[in-house]
């Protein structure tokens, strides 16, 4: 095998799985190769929400749980507030 060739690797899928990733493939304008590889790829990043919470966990353990259910709320509105934003767009200032 030439040097600059990658390797393959022969996958068996569900119809139902290759039905999901071609819709997938559709949307994000990728290959079926590109699509499969993008999402594997994303299972060795690091998840931003398990280490927020991992660090917050002894934080939130010193609370009793009324505080710790309205401190845990304050988390998930900020959260969505975010989710809601357009990269790059400000907000006007009145």
């Amino acid at each position: 095998m030439p040097e600059h060739e990658q390797p393959r690797f022969n996958l068996r899928l569900t119809p139902e799985l290759k039905a999901d990733l071609a819709r997938a493939r559709k949307a994000s304008g990728r290959s079926m190769n590109g699509e499969i590889l993008a999402r594997l790829s994303l299972t060795f990043e690091p998840d931003p929400a398990a280490q927020l919470a991992e660090a917050l966990r002894p934080l939130l353990a010193l609370l009793d749980e009324r505080d710790r259910a309205e401190v845990v709320g304050h988390f998930v509105s900020g959260l969505a507030i975010v989710s809601r934003k357009k990269p790059g767009r400000r907000r006007r200032q009145e």
